[in-house]
């Protein structure tokens, strides 16, 4: 058969190639250092952050199997099979980097009963799941629609993005954890690359059946309901101050601008469609 090189799905095949990296190159002597000089409360809401990061990589790589799977039974997309093995290998690569980091560096398992609130539970542990292990039985497009609009635009587009951005800003502000922020940075590169394919994606399914643009937005509505409720369960321990001065509103004003961003897209995707 002939590949569309022209297509997203294969551009972003090339990406993955060329910006391909190895957990285990990361040096995490200084975060080592770094580590032991904070304090418990800095400590506490960092692991709190990278507990909820860990358990989400190991959550988005066990689950999107049944999604390469409903794509290839599709038939005709080629392409997207070739792109969604590397997304595969980029989460594998997430969860080998987390499991490092906190056994080099915490020098303790990942706490995975004492910072999961009940929102992250329900989309992680219950939407997730379920929305993926679906497609086994039914690759309809609307099926396939519930999967991006989980997995790509909520679990990665709003949540992930969020809760790196914390995370991020809390180490650059006081320039500790180089090895931390570095993981960050090629982690965020390969979530750019998958959240771009979960919209193309939905635009491809938009255009070809403009008529699921409700239920496209029934289930973002459902979904960022609890999406939003993440982020005040995992900062309400800290009450007004919380460490490295994280905040609330800011963190819920972006993801909320993240949401917006790829809502917009989706919309834009229906409208042409009418037009």
């Amino acid at each position: 058969m002939t590949l569309r090189h022209d297509l997203p799905p294969m551009r972003d095949y090339q990406l993955a190639k060329r910006y391909r990296w190895d957990p285990a190159g990361i040096d995490l002597a200084a975060d080592q250092r770094d580590w032991a000089g904070l304090d418990a409360r800095e400590q506490d809401v960092l692991l709190n952050l990278l507990s909820m990061f860990a358990a989400g990589e190991e959550a988005v790589a066990s689950d999107l199997a049944p999604l390469l799977w409903a794509v290839g039974k599709r038939g005709g997309r080629r392409e997207e099979e070739m792109y969604l093995t590397t997304q595969l290998y980029d989460e594998s690569l997430h969860v080998e980097f987390f499991s490092r980091w906190f056994a080099e560096v915490v020098q303790k398992p990942v706490a995975r009963e004492q910072y999961y609130g009940p929102s992250y539970r329900t989309v992680f542990f219950e939407q997730l799941p379920r929305a993926l292990d679906h497609l086994l039985g039914d690759q309809s497009s609307r099926a396939l629609a519930r999967a991006y609009l989980t997995y790509h635009i909520t679990v990665e587009g709003v949540l992930a993005e969020t809760g790196y951005q914390a995370a991020f800003l809390a180490c650059r502000r006081r320039g500790v954890l180089p090895g931390l922020v570095a993981g960050f940075e090629h982690v965020k590169r390969d979530e750019s690359r998958h959240i771009a394919y979960g919209l193309y994606a939905l635009q491809s399914l938009l255009r070809a059946e403009p008529q699921l643009w409700e239920f496209c937005t029934d289930t973002l509505n459902e979904l960022l309901g609890q999406a939003l409720g993440v982020i005040p369960d995992a900062l309400a321990p800290y009450g007004e101050t919380i460490p490295f001065g994280i905040s609330l509103a800011e963190m819920t004003d972006y993801a909320l601008d993240q949401f917006n961003k790829r809502y917009n897209v989706l919309e834009r995707a229906v409208a042409g469609e009418a037009a």
